[in-house]
């Protein structure tokens, strides 16, 4: 019939072909190399369905489920991470940005260390990176408990989770931008890490995943009690 399936595939059969066509220097929000399938099988017993909206069906205390953790929706668990790598890598930039400048000379001899911008930027991007830690953190604990005490989650938890990865994105997008203020021009020219960190983390926002016009818009329909129409 037409309802959507799942199941696991042997990538290691007769019929599967993986052509080696991912090569990139930086994150991206979603790769990996090309899977092609001809003539491969997997027995029948293996396959379950997959029902349209599935976190819904899950949530169902009838439904026998190998363990409670798999009725948390991986979508959500995957922003959760996607939040938590967003925090590493600000902080890292933070660091890298830091300590860089301790021995920096501006034009005219200026010591850029003591600078006042500079330090409002930085105080600025710190407190942005600890907020990101905190929401994102509280969350992750938020769901280790839940599945600690077999509970359930409802819509209001999984909007929950991708509201929280959505916020701390963006509040790491802001530190970074910060950062980049403060590392300038000829900081940038110096080739120091912080390039790498801010290549990485433009793509973890535009995720589709948890990218702030999809999930706004479903939580707030959820707000106002509207059914939420997002299939994952």
């Amino acid at each position: 019939d037409d309802k959507p399936q799942f199941s696991l595939v042997n990538l290691h059969q007769n019929g599967v072909l993986i052509q080696d066509d991912w090569h990139s220097m930086s994150l991206r929000a979603s790769a990996t190399d090309t899977v092609a399938y001809e003539s491969a099988s997997i027995p029948l017993e293996r396959v379950v369905d997959f029902p349209f909206m599935y976190r819904v069906a899950f949530r169902e205390p009838g439904r026998d489920m190998i363990d409670n953790r798999y009725r948390e929706d991986w979508v959500a668990l995957s922003d959760l991470w996607l939040g938590a790598m967003a925090v590493g890598i600000t902080q890292a930039a933070l660091n890298e940005v830091t300590n860089g400048i301790q021995g920096r000379i501006a034009i005219m001899g200026v010591k850029v260390a003591e600078r006042p911008t500079v330090h409002v930027n930085l105080g600025q991007a710190n407190g942005l990176v600890q907020a990101a830690r905190d929401h994102i953190y509280s969350r992750l604990t938020e769901t280790d408990d839940r599945l600690a005490n077999n509970q359930i989650p409802t819509e209001s938890d999984y909007l929950s989770q991708l509201s929280a990865a959505m916020i701390s994105l963006q509040l790491c997008s802001d530190a970074m931008q910060l950062l980049l203020r403060v590392m300038g021009g000829n900081g940038l020219r110096q080739g120091p890490k912080f390039e790498r960190y801010f290549r990485d983390l433009q793509a973890m926002p535009l995720h589709i995943n948890a990218h702030r016009d999809r999930v706004s818009e479903q939580s707030g329909r959820h707000l106002l009690g509207l059914d939420t129409e997002n299939p994952f």
